[in-house]
């Protein structure tokens, strides 16, 4: 599977790069998963995040437009951070497609435990 890691120097380093195809690459493998394998994936990360309390391990969050220090997130997908509405405003078209394909996989994963733990 795929791991996301936040950390602003491999942010920072893609961002130097063709991080267009990169993402690209990315969303081309997800899309080749199953959704059952997809489901499973995000339910491994989502097991494994939600026993760790990550805010605890992190820097001091930066903005992913200017550097800045950061307290605001993406209230969606809740990865990236911002120090202004006017950054988090301008950087939208970009995080948009990732944030929409995160949040996309949570609900699933949702949903499926849902339906899991539902009595039959």
């Amino acid at each position: 599977g795929v791991v996301i890691e936040q950390l602003p120097e491999l942010r920072n380093s893609l961002m130097a790069t063709d991080w267009k195809s990169v993402a690209d690459a990315f969303c081309e493998a997800v899309e080749k998963q199953s959704p059952e394998d997809q489901r499973a994936e995000m339910a491994e990360l989502a097991q494994m995040y939600d026993s760790l309390n990550l805010d605890q391990l992190m820097d001091d969050p930066k903005c992913a437009v200017c550097g800045e220090p950061a307290e605001k997130r993406c209230s969606r997908c809740k990865i990236e951070w911002y120090c202004s509405r006017k950054c988090q405003v301008s950087a939208w078209k970009k995080h948009k497609t990732l944030c929409d394909a995160l949040c996309q996989s949570m609900a699933a994963v949702q949903a499926e435990e849902t339906q899991s733990s539902a009595p039959a």
